[in-house]
């Protein structure tokens, strides 16, 4: 039996944004994936529609500050990639809470990405900490989609897996700042 999961998506201040379950694929020491999807109504964002039926793949990792969910459509053709700048997760028992840091980017199946939501961070993130690490994390994960490192390398559908059916121990953020290259600009595409 698969081990289900609830994830909780905490935006900027704290507050609750939204609540939804889902199935763990994978979970090692760095990372955790877990199998959802979209529940709601077709959103036409410009860039990509989620449907009711797309398949999601959600990666959060425990010691960066970013998660990148694989999207695809029902019959597994990929859409592509939504990343989040965010902290590390939280999981207490069956519940994983992430907290949005308001910068996305949205990684075409092409390896072409957006930046998004830059002014939201600079209006809502304002400690000065989570903005080193939100940058710097920005930055890194550029590094990774330019690289083709990762999920953004060669193109296979994801393979099913066997749950992780370990109980799940609460995990602490990790607290490392890497700083910025010297010389790094932040561009911002428009959506």
């Amino acid at each position: 039996m698969p081990y289900a999961i609830k994830v909780r998506k905490m935006d900027p201040e704290g507050k609750l944004k939204i609540e939804y379950p889902g199935t763990i694929r994978e979970r090692t020491h760095d990372m955790i994936s877990i199998d959802t999807g979209w529940s709601r109504e077709p959103l036409d964002l410009g860039y990509v529609r989620f449907e009711p039926d797309d398949i999601w793949v959600e990666t959060f990792y425990f010691h960066r500050y970013f998660n990148i969910f694989r999207i695809a459509d029902r019959d597994g053709n990929l859409k592509g990639f939504y990343c989040n700048m965010s902290e590390p997760p939280v999981i207490e028992g069956d519940v994983l809470t992430w907290h949005d840091l308001a910068i996305d980017v949205w990684v075409r199946p092409d390896g072409s990405y957006l930046v998004l939501d830059m002014d939201e961070f600079e209006e809502k993130v304002l400690d000065p900490t989570i903005r080193t690490r939100s940058l710097n994390a920005l930055e890194e994960l550029r590094s990774i989609i330019e690289g083709k490192e990762g999920p953004f390398g060669p193109r296979a559908p994801p393979q099913s897996s066997s749950p992780d059916k370990s109980s799940i121990p609460s995990l602490k953020r990790n607290a490392a700042i890497r700083r910025p290259a010297a010389g790094s600009a932040h561009h911002q595409p428009k959506r």
